[in-house]
């Protein structure tokens, strides 16, 4: 393919990547060095930290949720190196599907996706905002995750990309290399998931990476949301 994402190799995560490299409208490409985007670093080994450290790494955003950072807080909470900055990114949006006032399938990734565009902002502010504040902070990346690194992760880095000025067709390309890095830790997500109380076949749907999914957000995304994703999104300019 004509752009070659910077896929970051360590022992313990299987998606981390660097935004950087995805051509712009104008021709340029993304700043590489800025903002990664990955899987939890739960299972990070010694190693890995020393090579995130050696990178200029630390600041991570952990976009998941208290009771994900209470299962599994991962090695990087305990190493003096690096800040975790905690953003529940689908805080509101499963707050709404408690309340009954999400419509739709809530196993369908297009319906959380959407939701989170009507009431999940607060995440998405507090998200752009802390990785616009560590960019500020740090000359070095700043790394951004959930869990599989595919949907919480996928929406902001679509965000991103699009505030960056890259086009839809690569944004959806960064978006579908998740598919194939995650299939060795299916099993384990999905155990994750049931063990947080979904069941099973439907935390499976879940788990799933189609290219409708992300398009969804892509066509209705709107200009406050990019306002806010603006800030990051300059560091890749």
């Amino acid at each position: 393919m004509e752009e070659a994402p910077l896929h970051v190799t360590l022992e313990g995560t299987r998606n981390t990547r660097d935004l950087g490299g995805w051509r712009r409208a104008d021709g340029g490409r993304t700043r590489a060095g800025r903002l990664w985007r990955s899987d939890a670093f739960t299972t990070a080994t010694p190693a890995d930290l020393d090579a995130l450290a050696d990178a200029g790494l630390r600041f991570v955003v952990d976009l998941r949720t208290a009771a994900e950072r209470t299962q599994a807080p991962g090695p990087l909470v305990d190493d003096a190196r690096f800040e975790v900055l905690p953003v529940d990114l689908f805080d509101g949006v499963n707050r709404a599907l408690a309340r009954g006032e999400v419509a739709g399938d809530p196993f369908d990734l297009r319906t959380r996706y959407l939701a989170s565009l009507t009431f999940g902002r607060d995440g998405y502010r507090q998200a752009f905002a802390a990785l616009a504040n560590a960019l500020a902070a740090s000359p070095g990346p700043v790394a951004f995750h959930c869990s599989a690194g595919k949907d919480r992760t996928g929406l902001v880095a679509g965000l991103l990309l699009r505030a960056a000025g890259v086009d839809d067709d690569r944004i959806l390309l960064d978006y579908l290399l998740t598919d194939e890095r995650i299939e060795p830790l299916r099993p384990q997500l999905l155990a994750d998931g049931v063990a947080l109380g979904f069941p099973a076949d439907g935390y499976a749907r879940m788990l799933q990476v189609r290219e409708a999914f992300l398009r969804s957000v892509l066509d209705a995304v709107d200009d406050e949301l990019l306002a806010w994703a603006a800030a990051p999104a300059a560091h890749l300019g």
